[in-house]
């Protein structure tokens, strides 16, 4: 608080992590001592009662941070080869905004980079596969395997998402939810025989 000495006070409130208030914020319908005085200059004390307070409906309190809640990805099941594309979804608890290119790290040797879904709480990664890729089910190695690589995943509060993702093989995982297969490792020759020749 601020203002003592004059007919002005300034009350400051921080938000807590964690708090929210979707429809605006309301006050109380007076002040609390909490063990301080107000007095005016004749010492009579201040009423403490609130008057003409104007409209708080606008002011608005998010300070909760957008979570993954699932991995899946839009590729039909299947098994894919070098080149392919395969787009992975992550889906957030509400709409996030994303700068730069964040990845997302694969089990399969590759990676997926942000492509699209800014706005919106669906965000697409497309992951092409490489020449040495190779998975029997695709999925995130770790729950910390969504990296900013220098970008942003924010709400429209502010707020940087939490980035843990589902437990891995879990039903809301990427391997949980699809059965997708890379194989990117082309056949090779192992070994080149003659058939022995029986001589009449």
């Amino acid at each position: 608080m601020s203002g003592t000495g004059t007919s002005a006070l300034l009350f400051r409130y921080t938000v807590m992590s964690g708090q929210n208030d979707a429809d605006g914020i309301s006050l109380g319908g007076s002040i609390s001592l909490n063990g301080g005085t107000m007095k005016n200059s004749s010492l009579l004390d201040a009423v403490l009662t609130l008057s003409g307070v104007g409209s708080t409906t606008g002011i608005l309190v998010d300070a909760i941070a957008p979570t993954v809640s699932s991995v899946s990805s839009s590729t039909a099941n299947g098994t894919y080869k070098t080149g392919d594309v395969i787009a992975v979804t992550i889906t957030f608890t509400e709409a996030v905004t994303v700068t730069g290119t964040p990845t997302l790290a694969l089990n399969s040797g590759g990676s997926a980079s942000y492509a699209s879904g800014s706005g919106t709480s669906t965000l697409t990664f497309n992951y092409t596969i490489g020449s040495s890729n190779s998975s029997a089910d695709l999925n995130y190695p770790a729950t910390n395997s969504l990296a900013l690589a220098g970008g942003t995943i924010k709400d429209a509060a502010g707020n940087n998402a939490t980035l843990t993702l589902p437990a891995v093989g879990g039903g809301s995982s990427l391997g949980g939810q699809k059965n997708i297969v890379i194989d990117g490792v082309a056949p090779t020759v192992s070994s080149v025989g003659v058939p022995s020749m029986v001589l009449i």
